[in-house]
């Protein structure tokens, strides 16, 4: 389920959550990550313009979230987030 685990990636970075607890890492767990490099880009793209984030929640679909300091992509350099995915077997 692709539309969870993206929703729940913007709520952990773009609610703050993971500048709260930096030694924490989170998994993002599914069997399959063909959506992350487009959702990192995007997240990037977003936090490099300065815009925020909202968490696709029905109690905050008006309410704008905390922009992170640390862009998404550094939370997976730096081993901070992680995704996994299921090996194919042919």
């Amino acid at each position: 389920m692709p539309l969870t685990l993206t929703t729940a990636m913007v709520s952990l970075v773009g609610g703050g959550i993971v500048d709260l607890f930096p030694k924490i890492r989170f998994g993002l767990l599914e069997t399959g990550c063909g959506w992350l490099p487009y959702w990192i880009e995007r997240m990037d793209e977003m936090h490099e313009r300065g815009e925020r984030t909202r968490a696709c929640t029905t109690e905050s679909l008006n309410r704008k979230r905390p922009k992170s300091r640390i862009k998404p992509s550094e939370l997976f350099a730096e081993g901070r987030m992680v995704v996994s995915c299921e090996a194919r077997r042919d």
